[in-house]
């Protein structure tokens, strides 16, 4: 999933390293031009949404990064919980099947 998402970056030119898979204190791709993105990625069944806790890791390593935004992507959905703590997360944005799928179809914009 990582690489389908550093795929959508590619026609914005963004260069992407991949870290090893399933290590949470480092970002899934790191993206980079003026300044650091990092996206964490989560492929769960559509049935399992990411909770306030894979949210509060995803935040550390954004904070560790120094990264000016991260996206926390899910094949899933959040839970009430995790959309109300990233409401008061600077920087993080949440990337459920619904976005993840318009980002393919109409291209990621970045902001």
């Amino acid at each position: 999933m990582s690489r389908a998402v550093a795929e959508v970056g590619r026609p914005l030119r963004r260069f992407a390293k991949f870290t090893p898979r399933g290590r949470v204190t480092e970002p899934s791709v790191r993206c980079d031009r003026d300044r650091l993105i990092v996206v964490q990625c989560k492929r769960y069944a559509s049935d399992h949404k990411v909770g306030r806790p894979a949210l509060q890791q995803i935040k550390t390593v954004i904070a560790d990064a120094g990264a000016f935004r991260g996206y926390a992507v899910t094949t899933a959905s959040f839970s009430a919980e995790a959309t109300t703590y990233a409401a008061s997360a600077p920087g993080m944005v949440l990337v459920d099947m619904d976005a993840l799928l318009a980002w393919h179809r109409d291209g990621l914009i970045v902001g």
